[in-house]
This record gives C-alpha cells, sequence and structure tokens, in this order.
C-alpha cells in the first residue's frame, strides 16, 4: 500500500488499466495493441473528466506560459505526484523548468506484473497531451518504466509534441 493517496490513487488506476489489458490480450488482442488501445482509452477519460477544462483554467490563472508552465508543474508535483510514494527532485532549466522522478510507483507496480510496456505506452505518454493541452512543450530523454534510472521531465512554455509513445 502506497503511503500516500496520489500513490494509493496511481496503482489503483494502474491496476484498473492492467486488467483491461489483460481481458484484451486474453481475447486475442496482440499486447502492444491492447497497450495503445488503453492508452486511447485513458486519454478518453482524462478528456472526459478533466480535458476541457483543464486547459481554461490554467489559461485564466496563468495567461503568461512561463508562470503557466510553474504552476503546471507545481500543480503536478502537489497534487499527483506526492511525496512519498513518488520521489522527485526540482532541477534549473535553461528557458523552462523540469523535475527528476527518483520513483513511481505506477513504474513499481507495473514492473513487479511485468508490464512496465503498458506503464510506458498508457501512462508516460499522456504526459506529452497534458502538457500541449495547456500550451506547454515536454521534453523527456527516458522513463524509469522504459528502464532509465529516472523520469527526465523538461518543460517549456510552448505548444509542442502530441500525444505519442513516450
Amino acid at each position: 500500500m502506497e503511503p500516500s493517496i496520489g500513490g494509493r490513487i496511481s496503482v489503483l488506476a494502474a491496476g484498473m488499466l492492467l486488467a483491461v489489458t489483460q481481458a484484451l490480450i486474453s481475447d486475442g488482442i496482440e499486447r502492444g495493441y491492447a497497450n495503445r488501445l488503453v492508452r486511447d482509452i485513458s486519454w478518453a477519460a482524462y478528456m472526459r473528466s478533466m480535458g476541457k477544462g483543464a486547459p481554461a483554467v490554467m489559461r485564466t490563472l496563468a495567461p503568461n506560459p512561463q508562470r503557466r508552465l510553474k504552476l503546471a508543474m507545481d500543480i503536478g508535483l502537489k497534487l499527483e505526484f506526492t511525496e512519498p510514494s513518488y520521489h522527485h527532485r526540482r532541477v534549473s532549466v535553461s528557458g523552462g523548468d523540469g523535475f527528476d522522478m527518483l520513483r513511481c510507483p505506477i513504474a513499481d507496480y507495473l514492473k513487479s506484473q511485468d508490464a512496465s510496456d503498458l506503464c510506458v505506452t498508457a501512462f508516460c505518454s499522456l504526459d506529452f497531451g497534458i502538457f500541449e493541452l495547456i500550451g506547454l512543450h515536454l521534453e523527456r530523454s527516458g522513463t524509469i518504466a522504459g528502464g532509465a534510472e529516472l523520469c527526465d521531465f523538461r518543460g517549456y512554455p510552448h505548444a509542442g509534441s502530441p500525444l505519442r509513445d513516450a
């Protein structure tokens, strides 16, 4: 059991999406395609719950893109990626803002279930689309789930990458 609410919610969501993926695979869907279907389901759920209002709220609270970037990073670290379940450190980024994720309970859980590929496809990749929705750009060279030591989130105040595989 994860010690923070953000970690508990994240692992519960990962478990639900893993169950959907396993059901698709057991019905004969190829694993990679099942992962992409689950990613698309996750994105649709996000858009339904947050996707329409979040961009307007972010642009209203922080019309300046640099301030919006800082606000987005702060919200992510304080509401979703909460300590002690997630371990992260803020880093200085020229022209942007960033943090390194040192521990991700979603990556840990899905690795324990031999499903790191699901984590990369259905969780990590969503970050790019979320940044784009609020008029920001995310760059990342690796993810814990993908085998890197950390997830390096580097955000910049301009529109960027579409939803894509991480």
